[in-house]
C-alpha cells in the first residue's frame, strides 16, 4: 500500500477506504443505488453515502469505541436502535446515525 493511499484512509476502522463502503459512496448516481428503478422512498442515495463519508473524516468519532463495536459478535443493537451510536458516545448528532449503522453493517460483512 502506498503512503498516499494510507493517508486517504482517515476515518475510524477504515470506513472511508474499504471496498464495500467505497462502492456505495462512489456509484455514478441514485439510480444505481436503487437498482435502476428510481430511489424508493426512504432509501439511502449515493449522495447520502458521499456526505456521510466526508463527515466520517471531519467529525470527531470515538475510534476506540467504534472499533470495539466492530469486534462484537453482533451489530444488532447498532442496527435496531437508530440512536445507539450516539448514546454510546461514539459520534455526535452531526452524523446521520442510520447511514452510519448501514455502513457499519456492510463494512462488517467485508472484514
Amino acid at each position: 500500500m502506498s503512503s498516499s493511499s494510507s493517508e486517504e484512509c482517515r476515518s475510524p476502522v477504515g470506513l472511508d477506504c474499504c471496498s464495500c463502503c467505497l462502492d456505495l459512496a462512489n456509484r455514478s448516481g441514485p439510480e444505481d443505488a436503487a437498482g435502476g428503478n428510481g430511489n424508493p422512498l426512504g432509501s439511502p442515495t449515493v449522495s447520502n453515502f458521499r456526505q456521510l463519508r466526508e463527515q466520517l473524516v471531519c467529525e470527531n468519532l470515538n475510534a476506540d469505541k467504534l472499533s470495539s463495536i466492530m469486534r462484537q459478535d453482533s451489530l444488532e443493537p447498532v442496527v435496531r436502535d437508530p440512536c445507539y451510536l450516539l448514546n454510546q458516545g461514539i459520534c455526535n448528532r452531526n452524523i446521520d446515525q442510520t447511514m452510519l449503522s448501514i455502513l457499519l453493517f456492510f463494512h462488517r460483512q467485508c472484514l
